[in-house]
């Protein structure tokens, strides 16, 4: 068995599958394969291409349907393989058309993500409301598919029976609308009947499977119902057919450093409305791997060199001497670099490749004429360089030697960070500066990164200089009114809830929004006239290209008249006069320059239902804001609104925790649990909220509304930003670990008896090592369990964030 660094670099196309049947599909048409162990497990394999050379192959399987498990997959592929492309091959239903039907064989021109929706309840009718995520194909995909026409002699034969491997099924068609093997409105059914008539008539013998070119949609759940396709072409027009995977690859594929090309390949084994016999899923299966096989043959795309051949894997002598050679080679790893990674200060349209060149020859004095440039993507800040790793270790070699080699390299192109790569293991070289000149370096050091955090990890890059970027574009107000005078209180957790979002978006560690660009106004600064003001400030700040985020925690009501934000000096008998009612707040909002803008409300909270009801009883007060009023607030290019529940449900905060239970899940979202981007993306914490709220407390939904949202936008860095790298970037110091004594260790672990769950849901704790800390281990073991593995650094942060300061107290009396 391989281990996945064996391979990474060298694998041009990892193809993910779902169902058992697609996968032994899709193995069938790349025999000679070996089992490669990662995060999941890979079958790969070597074909031979159109022009000789060798491709490199990774098959992997999701046990799970749904977008969810497939952005998991997605992310293992791309941290343990690194592709040129991501191939999702499979089963799928298609729309009644004309161009195409069962059996045929559909390529996505775009992913329409359906998977954000939220359930409407009002008294017994229930809705459901969706959010439109995804958007256009990676631009070499659509080079691909747009050209592919051209290119159909480089995949002939792919729709032979024999490449197929199954002869077509027999399409038994109806002879009219009214069939029972027909289902949804009469124009449906009939739009169907007629379809299927076209592609499959009695008098002719059935033709071979065709492809076509696509928009495709998808969400969480099995589209069989011919309304839902009604409802989502509403804002999907094109939408050709239907899956549950696409989004999902989608989102993780698109990463700060690079966003890796999607292809969708997908088998018509349905067309919705129609009861089909069930050969068809089988024929379905194997004419999307079959042209999936034929695609990855063509030609079309540029393999990548391979560092390791299979003739290699099965020789004996080979695998016998592997220990040995490790041992030979000892620090003289560069020797066998794979790449080498430069990291762009500008954007990649500035990036000239004939000046690159020129530049490397001139700083290195070598003949670089052999490498080969890759990687390079519009939305990229990377540039790779791959080819002989003799001469990658070369000029790996000449930059360590060289701190005037590195210097002029940097002024020349603009790149100024250079990292390699020796199989698994990753280095990095980078500029220290004394002054303010990213060209004023002391020296070139060199750095084994063999150990990158769960933070970036989940970034799919390496550890960078340890810079501290800012999210310059963000601009937030943030309010939270607990202490009412007229009003009955809430918990002190509103306060809580209030100060720890503006602190986590003004973090530099996390959020990065400059701190004089967050507001935050609690109890008597949330005046009327105070949220008032500060909304005026943001109409006139504000500008198109930022980001804004208004968040408020307070009392929430609705009345007759209206819908109101509760401020601190309402009076409960003049509600309609003295609150902020939700068209004000619209009109305030509409005014928002920014073209992305996100409201978050904690506004229906549980301990303050039955006391907004005796604000006035002659008014017939309800807590909380109406679905209505949400839809109102979402109204705008780019607005999105997030509420912690629905509006019959209330906003609880459960023993124990500091924030409510939202908030709580909001705060883990914007710190980086909800992505594996360097930002945090809008749909990304709802996904998470909307998953981690429900699974605590099963009568609480948040809501996410959208009306004419065109892109997921970030609403803030994530972990700082820190895998980003920069000139003015200094080289992070080693984590501190602190030593603990044993009785610091027996007064921390009596604090800590009731918060273990939280703290290892903070550290981000492997479920088989959580049970460790569940199971009520002695606290000698607990504190060795983290000393060993280096993380007793961690606790003062995380007794910080987890708002622990009896903790942080008991920390600060002990040595460390």
């Amino acid at each position: 068995m391989l281990a996945a660094s064996d391979i990474r670099g060298s694998v041009t196309f990892g193809i993910l599958t779902v169902r058992s049947d697609e996968y032994t599909a899709v193995l069938e048409h790349f025999p000679n394969r070996e089992t490669v162990k990662g995060r999941v497990f890979y079958e790969y394999s070597q074909q031979e291409a159109a022009d000789g050379k060798r491709v490199g192959i990774a098959v992997a399987r999701s046990l799970e349907q749904g977008p969810g498990a497939a952005h998991d997959l997605t992310r293992d592929l791309i941290e343990d393989l690194d592709p040129d492309w991501i191939l999702v091959v499979g089963i799928a239903g298609g729309l009644p058309e004309d161009d195409y039907s069962l059996g045929d064989v559909l390529l996505a021109s775009r992913i329409y993500d359906f998977s954000v929706s939220a359930e409407i309840l009002d008294g017994e009718q229930h809705q459901r409301e969706w959010s439109l995520g995804g958007g256009a194909v990676h631009p070499d995909v659509a080079a691909v598919l747009g050209a592919i026409p051209g290119w159909e002699s480089k995949l002939k034969g792919w729709n032979k029976q024999t490449t197929v491997g199954m002869k077509k099924p027999v399409c038994e068609i109806p002879h009219d609308a009214s069939s029972d093997r027909l289902y949804g409105p009469v124009d449906w059914r009939s739009k169907v009947q007629k379809s299927l008539a076209r592609h499959f008539p009695e008098s002719r013998k059935p033709r071979l499977p065709n492809y076509a070119v696509i928009p495709v949609g998808g969400g969480g759940i099995l589209v069989k119902d011919p309304a839902l396709i009604t409802e989502w072409k509403q804002s999907a027009r094109a939408l050709g057919f239907v899956e549950m995977e696409a989004g999902g690859v989608y989102r993780a594929a698109r990463r700060t450093e690079r966003e890796y090309p999607v292809l969708v390949v997908r088998g018509l084994s349905d067309i919705v409305g129609f009861k089909r016999a069930g050969e068809w899923t089988s024929y379905a299966c194997k004419t999307a791997a079959s042209f999936a096989g034929a695609f990855v043959r063509s030609g079309i795309v540029t393999p990548k060199p391979l560092k390791y051949t299979q003739a290699q894997a099965k020789s004996p002598t080979v695998a016998a001497g592997k220990n040995d050679r490790a041992e030979q080679q000892g620090d003289n790893r560069a020797e066998h670099v794979v790449f080498i990674e430069f990291l762009l200060r500008g954007p990649i349209e500035e990036f000239n490749e004939s000046n690159f060149r020129q530049a490397l020859q001139t700083t290195t004095g070598l003949d670089v004429s052999s490498a080969r440039i890759a990687s390079i993507q519009k939305r990229s800040t990377l540039v790779r360089l791959e080819g002989d790793p003799e001469v990658l270790a070369r000029i790996v070699a000449q930059f360590k030697a060289s701190q005037d080699a590195l210097h002029a390299f940097a002024t020349t192109t603009g790149l100024t960070l250079i990292r390699w790569h020796v199989g698994s293991q990753q280095y990095e070289l980078t500029v220290q500066s004394e002054g303010n000149s990213p060209h004023e370096a002391k020296q070139v050091t060199p750095q084994l990164l063999s150990s990158p955090s769960s933070d970036q990890k989940a970034h799919g890059l390496p550890p960078a200089s340890g810079r501290t970027a800012t999210f310059a574009k963000g601009r937030a107000l943030v309010i939270g009114v607990a202490n009412y005078p007229h009003v009955n209180k809430l918990p002190g957790s509103v306060l809580d809830d209030a100060r720890d979002v503006a602190d986590l978006l003004r973090s530099s560690d996390f959020c990065g929004y400059p701190p004089a660009n967050v507001e935050v106004l609690l109890d008597a600064q949330a005046t009327l006239n105070g949220i008032r003001e500060s909304l005026t400030r943001l109409t006139q700040t504000s500008a198109p290209d930022e980001t804004v985020v208004v968040y408020f925690s307070g009392h929430g009501g609705r009345i007759p008249s209206g819908e109101f934000l509760i401020p601190f000096d309402c009076n409960p008998r003049n509600i309609a006069n003295t609150a902020l009612s939700g068209a004000e707040l619209t009109t305030f909002l509409s005014t928002i320059k920014a073209e992305r803008l996100a409201i978050l409300l904690d506004a229906c909270h549980s301990s303050g239902t039955a006391e907004l009801k005796s604000l006035d009883p002659a008014e017939g007060v309800k807590a909380g804001l109406s679905d209505a009023a949400y839809n109102l607030l979402a109204q705008g290019k780019g607005r999105v609104m997030m509420a912690s529940c629905r509006a019959d449900e209330t906003s609880v905060v459960l023993g124990g925790m500091r924030n409510s239970l939202f908030t709580h899940h909001l705060l883990d979202a914007l710190r980086g649990k909800a992505s594996t981007e360097n930002v945090v993306r809008v749909f990304d914490v709802f996904n998470y909220v909307s998953d981690k709220v429900p699974a605590q407390e099963k009568k609480q939904h948040p809501v996410f509304k959208a009306h004419n949202l065109e892109t997921n936008f970030p609403l803030s860095l994530r972990a700082g930003g820190k895998a980003l790298g920069g000139p003015e970037a200094p080289v992070p110091p080693a984590p501190r670990l602190i030593k603990l004594s044993g009785k610091a260790k027996l007064t921390l672990y009596a604090g800590l008896v009731t918060r273990w769950s939280a703290l290892a849901t903070y550290l981000d704790i492997s479920l088989e090592d959580r049970a460790k800390f569940l199971q009520g281990h002695e606290p000698r073991q607990i504190f060795e369990w983290l000393e060993e593995r280096n993380r007793l650094g961690e606790l003062r942060g995380a007794f910080k964030d987890l708002g622990w300061p009896d903790l942080i107290e008991e920390l600060d009396r002990h040595p460390q």
